[in-house]
């Protein structure tokens, strides 16, 4: 999964492969349920730091509702919205649109959760050259 997430990043002309790339990796467990749901961070509508993030759905509970992902090139419009459903579903952002993900919750009274797996890049920062 990286070595292809490495080689759509390279196409993507959104880092410069020619110079240090940071690359990181984020496992992140979302657990709701029907009388307290569980949010994203940040909020709402944003643009990350790095250039690229790839979000892969790793598992995704079947009592579980939300975990839209909003697509927006506008701060106060959404333009689409992307549902991650089976293992291995993968969304690509990058700073040219924001971006969202919505609250998880569980239509039983269970416990619902959502797995995704973050890949990103980004060009290391030079700070040798800052005053």
């Amino acid at each position: 999964m990286i070595y292809n997430n490495i080689l759509l990043a390279k196409q993507s002309n959104k880092v410069d492969f020619n110079k240090k790339i940071n690359i990181g990796i984020h496992q992140v467990r979302y657990f709701g349920s029907s009388s307290s749901p569980s949010y994203a961070s940040p909020l709402w509508l944003h643009r990350d730091d790095e250039n690229l993030v790839f979000i892969h759905l790793v598992n995704l509970s079947s009592n579980c509702i939300g975990g839209n992902n909003l697509i927006s090139y506008e701060p106060n419009k959404i333009e689409e919205m992307v549902y991650l459903k089976h293992p291995l579903d993968t969304l690509l952002v990058t700073k040219d649109h924001l971006h969202a993900v919505t609250p998880i919750g569980s239509n039983d009274n269970k416990k619902a959760y959502r797995d995704i797996l973050l890949i990103t890049f980004d060009n290391e920062l030079d700070i040798t050259n800052r005053i």
